[in-house]
């Protein structure tokens, strides 16, 4: 069988991202788009709650060093909401953020992104980031192979956000101990 093309015009600025996977059958794809216009969301406008607004506003953004997860299964807005608070805190203009993320899907202005395209790239990325001295240190997701790195950044007196798959906060321990 020959391979197939196909295009999407979406006539948008907006990036988005293509995982392919081989099958039995052949070829298995899911085509993400990611709107811009996510950038321009508040914490209130994602239909968070009031409360939970004014947790992450009070703890999740404090100045306190250590290790903030976003947990919650595939596509349920965990990058979407760390974006919307980091915003909040690049609008003060009073941190250095960086992120190091594989790959970058949404463009922040403000925040200095790091696109690791491999897992080498993403551990040198990683073990160099100290050097640039971020106040806070975004990584989009903890998996098997981001863990230790996530890890040591969390130790080093930084501010340091991520997110987990996982169904429920008591899942999240299971989950870093499946991938430790």
């Amino acid at each position: 069988s020959k391979p197939r093309y196909f295009a999407i015009d979406i006539n948008k600025p907006n990036r988005g991202r293509v995982v392919i996977n081989k099958t039995y059958y052949g070829l298995l794809s899911t085509i993400r788009v990611l709107s811009n216009k996510l950038l321009d969301k508040t914490l209130e406008d994602l239909h968070i709650e009031p409360n939970t607004c004014e947790f992450i506003r009070e703890t999740m953004l404090s100045p306190e060093k250590g290790l903030r997860l976003f947990i919650g299964e595939t596509a349920s807005g965990k990058n979407t909401t760390i974006l919307a608070a980091l915003l909040e805190l690049v609008k003060r203009d009073t941190m250095k953020i960086v992120s190091l993320e594989q790959p970058v899907e949404i463009l922040v202005d403000g925040i200095e992104q790091i696109n690791a395209e491999t897992d080498e790239e993403f551990e040198l990325n990683a073990d160099s980031l100290l050097r640039q001295n971020p106040d806070i240190v975004y990584f989009t997701e903890i998996t098997n192979r981001t863990a230790e790195a996530i890890m040591k950044q969390s130790n080093t007196a930084k501010a340091v956000f991520s997110t987990i798959h996982a169904n429920s906060v008591s899942k999240v321990l299971f989950r870093l101990q499946d991938i430790t």
